[in-house]
C-alpha cells in the first residue's frame, strides 16, 4: 500500500469516487488521516452531505453542497463528491513551503 500513499502525497486534491453507493477505495478514512499527518496541513473533507462522511472523519472540517468552504493551503479529501460541491474547491492555492 506504500506506493499508493506515496503517489497520493504528490497531490493537493484527492478524489475518491463511488461505485454502487460505496467508495471504490475501502481504506479512504485511513488514507485521509495519513494525508493529514504527512502534509501537516489542514485537511478538509468534501462530500455531498454530512451523512456521507465516515464516522472517523466527522470531527474534521467539512464542505458539503449546502455549507462550508475550503481554506487555501490545505489538503482536500473529496469523498465521493458531486460536481456542485467540487465547484467550491476550484480556486484553491497551494500552501507556500
Amino acid at each position: 500500500m506504500a506506493s499508493l500513499e506515496d503517489e497520493v502525497l504528490k497531490h493537493q486534491y484527492i478524489y475518491v469516487p463511488w461505485v454502487e453507493d460505496k467508495p471504490v477505495y475501502q481504506h479512504s478514512p485511513q488514507l485521509a488521516l495519513y494525508l493529514q499527518t504527512k502534509h501537516q496541513a489542514r485537511l478538509t473533507i468534501v462530500c455531498p452531505q454530512k451523512s456521507n462522511i465516515p464516522d472517523v472523519l466527522k470531527r474534521l472540517p467539512s464542505v458539503t453542497e449546502r455549507s462550508g468552504s475550503v481554506v487555501d493551503g490545505g489538503v482536500v479529501f473529496a469523498y465521493c463528491p458531486t460536481y456542485k460541491v467540487m465547484s467550491k474547491v476550484t480556486r484553491l492555492e497551494k500552501a507556500s513551503s
